[in-house]
């Protein structure tokens, strides 16, 4: 596996050391669960350890208790977290892009007092938070599907939501759901608490990828909701007024997480060939002499390292930008579908590499097969690779006519 030069600044190295304190406790107290299996169900105790680590407390302000890391930081750590760990590395990925966001949305676009809650929470409970906003039928809405949950004004100055939303990763561990529903005029995000009447947390999903991410489906039948769970509305065919962070923010969680995966492949690949003895080659050079199977390993290994590049210097460029620029920040959204489109299909395609290099082996239960499986997910990880390239597209046609 590559090793980065003392001088590449995407080191871990270069967290600051009570980042890198925390992020190794995290890592041996996921080592330390006893007897779980690598690629089993889900199991809180996953959520559990990772908080009495600290990392809920990633992205947390430290004058409010937390490790204030920026968009960076959270992405050395997701990666490093996804190449151990793929579902655990979701799990904490989508709690703190809701964290990051909320705490770099426009001003006054969150309510304080549910922005406080948030906040507040991760360091008093565990405080766990995640995203309700993929349909349990059509999937994410970002591609263009509708919402499947509604909301409807009712008496009292309440809504009623009902509905139904998948993909929700360490659902039975949350404390705390943001939920996307459909209003009569576009949609509206309620930050909710998963023990209110009328929600139903169903089992995981049965999938393909991800498989101790606990996602289940979250039911909601006739569920009163107070108005001020309300966190912000959005008229139909207008921006979101929170601005571009929650987008960012999600984009870069996303994109760390899956080149984390790649790196896990590649570090299960790596290894196999360093242990495996040709028969006709020198002792103790493994299947390096081979030049096919060279070529392949120089391959993923370089098509991985491009990926970082792109990830960490999208994060940098984000963390640099003043957040009273707001254009600019706008402008960085075209460069995070960059980030996540080359991430997850270099994850793609370093493992199909991989397996291709270990043959038969590669195909049995272990580091390399569950990395092969769970890199597939970033596929229909919104933004989806489609939209994103027709964004390039029109964006390359729009300058060329100027």
């Amino acid at each position: 596996m590559h090793d980065p030069d003392p001088g590449e600044p995407d080191r871990l190295d270069q967290l600051r050391p009570e980042l890198r304190a925390v992020l190794a406790e995290g890592l041996g107290r996921l080592e330390g669960l006893a007897r779980r299996p690598a690629d089993g169900p889900f199991s809180p105790e996953v959520p559990r350890a990772l908080a009495a680590a600290g990392l809920q407390r990633l992205v947390v302000p430290l004058g409010r208790g937390g490790l204030g890391a920026g968009l960076r930081e959270t992405a050395l750590v997701l990666a490093a977290l996804g190449a151990r760990d793929g579902s655990a590395a979701l799990g904490l990925a989508m709690h703190s892009q809701i964290i990051g966001g909320a705490l770099q949305a426009n001003a006054g676009s969150w309510p304080l007092p549910l922005l406080r809650e948030l906040i507040d929470g991760c360091a008093s409970d565990g405080g766990w938070a995640g995203t309700a906003a993929a349909g349990g039928d059509a999937g994410s809405p970002l591609p263009g599907a509708d919402l499947e949950t509604t909301a409807v004004p009712a008496a009292g100055g309440t809504y009623r939501l009902d509905g139904q939303e998948a993909w929700l990763a360490w659902l039975p561990s949350l404390h705390r759901l943001l939920v996307t529903a459909a209003v009569e005029d576009g949609s509206a995000l309620f930050l909710l608490d998963p023990l209110t009447p009328g929600l139903e947390i169903e089992g995981g999903v049965a999938a393909f990828a991800l498989r101790g991410s606990g996602s289940g489906r979250l039911r909601l039948r006739d569920v009163a909701v107070s108005a001020d769970r309300l966190v912000s509305c959005r008229p139909r065919g207008q921006p979101d007024h929170r601005g571009p962070a929650p987008r960012a923010w999600f984009g870069m969680a996303v994109a760390a997480v899956y080149l984390g995966i790649g790196e896990g492949g590649r570090a299960a690949v790596a290894a196999f060939a360093g242990e495996r003895q040709p028969s006709d080659a020198p002792r103790g050079l493994g299947l390096g002499p081979i030049p096919s199977l060279a070529v392949r390993l120089g391959r993923l290994d370089a098509t991985l390292r491009v990926a970082r590049l792109v990830v960490l210097e999208t994060a940098r460029r984000w963390d640099a930008t003043p957040a009273g620029d707001a254009a600019a920040r706008q402008a960085l959204l075209d460069d995070v579908a960059l980030a996540k489109v080359t991430a997850t299909n270099a994850a793609v395609s370093a493992t199909d590499e991989a397996l291709r290099i270990c043959g038969g082996p590669g195909l049995a239960e272990g580091p390399l097969e569950r990395a092969f499986r769970d890199a597939r997910a970033g596929l229909i990880h919104p933004p989806l690779d489609d939209i994103c390239y027709q964004s390039f597209a029109g964006r390359l046609l729009g300058a060329s006519e100027d």
